[in-house]
């Protein structure tokens, strides 16, 4: 799930490797702040936060070109959205918070292999 879509994320960006390394910086601390609001909500069981919050990482994983990543917070905020308290669970954003971080390594590497 941590893959990386480069050709979309290089069309994203157009190849401009200053753009993809701040978009990469901003997202890395937003993508930090999501996941510790998601394990919040998930604690508390606030699936309209949930839902919230799944639907911006979607769209910013997209924009990254984690593309499995974005599906799964789709899935997420669908489920979020029928209200079914099963997504609502720790374990379950604990696993999108590493995987988002397994996934910006490798992002990372990507770009600065660019230079």
């Amino acid at each position: 799930m941590d893959s990386i879509d480069t050709q979309g994320f290089d069309e994203r960006t157009m190849g401009d490797t200053n753009v993809q390394k701040e978009l990469f910086e901003l997202s890395v601390n937003l993508f930090e702040t999501y996941h510790e609001r998601l394990l919040h909500a998930a604690g508390t069981g606030d699936l309209n936060l949930i839902k919230s919050i799944a639907h911006k990482a979607k769209t910013g994983a997209m924009l990254l070109g984690m593309n499995n990543l974005s599906a799964e917070y789709c899935r997420i905020e669908a489920e979020a959205e029928k209200m079914n308290q099963l997504i609502a669970n720790v374990d379950t954003m604990q696993m999108l918070a590493n995987t988002f971080m397994s996934a910006s390594k490798k992002l990372e590497l990507y770009i600065n292999l660019k230079k």
